[in-house]
């Protein structure tokens, strides 16, 4: 279905830089003394605005930056599909809640400017990876009000999203995930003495029927954060009614998508054609 060699050896032999314009480092929030900032990839000659998708890396909630998805943004911007990477706080320093207070004004930030850029305020979509998964999946799934609500004249919601082996039940990696210390480290809090913490910071938890139509993709050889919560994620969303495709990968565990780079350019046309289809 997917002609992954034909397409990436293309992919690499034909710049994208030539269709689409870059603007990068540009303030999207200020705290305290810190700045954040987003890079935008523009299409170029797109006819009507295009729709944009914010992208959230991963990085185990407090390593990565927000370059090691400028392949993909490339990409979209190549497909006709607006794109903006932002950085935000670690969980290290700051915990779960302040790292989607952070996506969530990038979020209110690309509807209040994508205009500036060409760009459609009223199609925004959102991509996240690994712990990124888990916090695009909260920015997009939990009502306004849970992570601050949205001032006056500005809004939070997105339109689509596509989940890429993400965290979607926090109490249920603390109790059997790989790594519960960090877990319970970032949420600052036991899983047993606070278990509606953990329901608090767990995506899976806020499904109530008024999430954006959504694609789930896992690996079933993940040992990180198992296939069976991106499982129940899916049956929750179509539970209730929302628009869901669950994709399981045979045999590929965790981050398939970065530490094997095969996979990654089959993923990007994947992301490209269900972000065209959902927010058309």
């Amino acid at each position: 279905m997917y002609p992954v060699v034909t397409w990436f050896l293309l992919w690499k032999l034909l710049d994208p830089s030539g269709s689409y314009d870059l603007y990068q480092g540009v303030t999207y929030k200020h705290v305290d003394s810190r700045t954040f900032t987003a890079d935008i990839y523009v299409p170029r000659d797109a006819g009507p605005p295009p729709p944009v998708v914010l992208l959230v890396h991963g990085g185990m909630w407090s390593f990565g930056k927000k370059t090691d998805n400028a392949d993909l943004a490339g990409f979209l911007a190549q497909e006709g599909i607006g794109s903006v990477l932002i950085d935000f706080r670690t969980a290290k320093g700051d915990g779960f809640y302040d790292q989607v207070a952070d996506v969530k004004d990038a979020i209110r930030w690309v509807h209040a400017h994508a205009a500036d850029y060409g760009l459609d305020p009223e199609r925004v979509g959102i991509f996240g990876s690994s712990s990124g998964g888990h916090l695009a999946a909260l920015a997009a799934y939990a009502e306004p009000e849970d992570f601050g609500a949205d001032p006056p004249g500005t809004s939070s919601a997105v339109q689509a999203c596509f989940l890429l082996y993400g965290a979607y039940d926090i109490t249920g990696l603390a109790e059997n995930g790989a790594l519960p210390d960090v877990v319970e480290w970032y949420v600052g809090a036991d899983v047993a003495s606070h278990p509606e913490t953990f329901s608090y910071y767990s995506p899976a938890d806020h499904i109530d029927g008024s999430e954006p139509p959504s694609l789930i993709m896992h690996g079933k050889g993940d040992m990180v954060i198992p296939i069976e919560q991106a499982e129940d994620l899916a049956a929750r969303l179509e539970g209730v009614g929302v628009p869901v495709e669950f994709v399981p990968v045979d045999v590929l565990g965790h981050g398939f998508a970065r530490k094997q780079r095969w996979p990654r350019p089959w993923v990007a046309d994947i992301m490209a054609g269900f972000f065209r289809d959902a927010m058309k």
